[in-house]
């Protein structure tokens, strides 16, 4: 049975026609036994510049993978990736801001303890009423100088008396320690005030200690934890019954109960040193 025959146009259509779906059909079989699969993966590059402080540099990195497996299927698969950072040198400084109206953390019906023969970090040896070596005058005693009255002062003799001998180291290693009947609380700042005469007995140097320690245990220089060690405010003489500047403390940021203050050195040539008031600030 013929279906074309070669001689009329319409059964050349018709041959043409059959030619085309032959090869269509044959497309299809040749895709389905050799079907091709491409995988490509993306990256999302992320550059960050940071700041850091006298450090500067440039890293550039660059990789590259490329891979090719054939059987029956081929894949390829290609990666680039580009990662650039780039450091800047900068400082950056931090200032922290104290309110001007700092108020005081104790007062003189706290407990108050005078000592002397003490260095920071050292047991404390307690100082008494008298003339004498070891003694702080009577009248003149360490709860003076809580009492927001420059009028009174604290006056110490410390390894001298009171019998005209005097040299500049009299006064050095004294002072006291409080403990707040409020409870711990965070020192910011300390001023001294001189008192009423004789500036060579101003303190001059001071270190300060802080200690959440019983009150059984505050005679132990292991109790205490030195928050500063420098000028009392007091370098150049303001007069008498006058306050210093008041001494800022960045670095402590723990509250303490209780508080030691030991001047290191005092302005000149005396028998004792004293002053009228010392205000713990925070």
């Amino acid at each position: 049975m013929k279906f074309c025959c070669y001689s009329c146009p319409c059964c050349l259509l018709c041959i043409f026609a059959t030619i085309l779906l032959g090869g269509a059909i044959a497309a299809i079989i040749i895709s389905f036994l050799f079907k091709s699969n491409t995988n490509t993966t993306s990256i999302t590059i992320v550059t960050s510049t940071t700041s850091a402080t006298s450090t500067s540099g440039t890293t550039s990195t660059s990789a590259t993978t490329s891979t090719s497996a054939t059987t029956s299927t081929s894949a390829t698969t290609s990666t680039s990736v580009t990662t650039s950072t780039s450091a800047t040198t900068s400082t950056t400084t931090t200032t922290v801001s104290i309110s001007s109206t700092l108020s005081r953390l104790v007062s003189n019906n706290d407990t108050v303890v005078g000592i002397w023969n003490t260095t920071a970090g050292g047991n404390s040896s307690p100082s008494t009423t008298g003339g004498n070596v070891g003694n702080y005058w009577t009248g003149e005693v360490p709860t003076n100088v809580f009492d927001n009255n420059t009028n009174t002062k604290y006056t110490s003799f410390g390894y001298c008396n009171s019998t005209g001998s005097s040299y500049r180291a009299c006064g050095q290693n004294t002072g006291l320690y409080v403990t707040s009947q409020q409870g711990a609380s965070l020192l910011f700042g300390i001023q001294f005030c001189t008192a009423n005469n004789q500036p060579s007995r101003d303190p001059m140097t001071v270190t300060v200690e802080g200690s959440n320690n019983t009150a059984s245990t505050l005679t132990l220089g292991s109790s205490w934890t030195l928050i500063y060690n420098g000028s009392t405010g007091l370098d150049t003489d303001p007069g008498r019954k006058v306050c210093g500047s008041i001494l800022y403390i960045l670095s402590n940021y723990i509250a303490y109960v209780s508080y030691r203050i030991l001047i290191t050195s005092q302005r000149a040539f005396d028998e004792a040193v004293q002053y009228s008031a010392l205000k713990l600030l925070g």
